[in-house]
């Protein structure tokens, strides 16, 4: 599983990058690369919301070759011993309030 930080669009980088964040595509990308089952996103831009979160979670994964969604506070991720984990998003989120899939990480 790779975590990574997440905080800009692709299309965002020309203006913000600058700035040392990374895009969504780039940490799908990183993850695929580098032999990741699953990459959560995080350290989301603070003037989205929720539902935006999600939604751009989605789009990078629809086109991504790993599986990606979105990290959010209070997640717990469980890692087993045999590689395979899962991870839980609170009761309390805005979206997606049900358990990830146990895959392997």
């Amino acid at each position: 599983m790779l975590i990574h930080d997440a905080q800009l669009a692709t299309p965002e980088l020309a203006e913000r990058g600058p700035y040392g964040h990374s895009s969504t595509d780039y940490a799908a990308m990183l993850g695929a690369r580098a032999g990741a089952r699953r990459v959560l996103l995080f350290h989301h831009d603070p003037e989205r919301t929720d539902e935006q979160v999600w939604a751009i979670a989605e789009t990078v994964g629809r086109s991504a070759s790993v599986a990606v969604d979105a990290a959010v506070e209070g997640m717990a991720i469980l890692l087993g011993a045999d590689g395979g984990g899962r991870y839980d998003i609170p009761a309390g989120a805005t979206s997606r309030a049900e358990p990830g899939p146990e895959v392997g990480v």
